[in-house]
């Protein structure tokens, strides 16, 4: 009698255990997918404020395309010399389109 009743207790531990690990994983995958919906907002307001401010210095920028802004930063940023790019962007810039 004793075994069958601690055979049920040990039963009923594994199974809260089981729907606890159910929960936490849970937990984790809502907490993974709440960090990447804030990574993606806070990209999405930083490419609308420097959206605007390009806009807000390049002449008739919401006129122009996405190609000729793209020519007229890069064409801006290879007047600066190599070695000071490197300094200011901390990196070399890479055309990649």
């Amino acid at each position: 009698m004793d075994e069958q009743k601690n055979q049920n207790n040990t039963e009923r531990q594994l199974n809260d255990y089981e729907k606890r690990k159910v929960q936490l994983e849970h937990q984790i995958f809502e907490a993974a997918m709440k960090n990447t919906e804030e990574k993606r907002r806070k990209r999405t307001c930083r490419l609308i404020v420097r959206g605007a401010m390009l806009e807000k210095l390049i002449p008739d920028a919401e006129f122009r395309s996405n190609e000729e802004m793209k020519h007229i930063l890069l064409s801006l940023i290879s007047t600066v010399p190599e070695k000071q790019r490197e300094e200011i962007f901390g990196t070399r810039l890479v055309d990649d389109e």
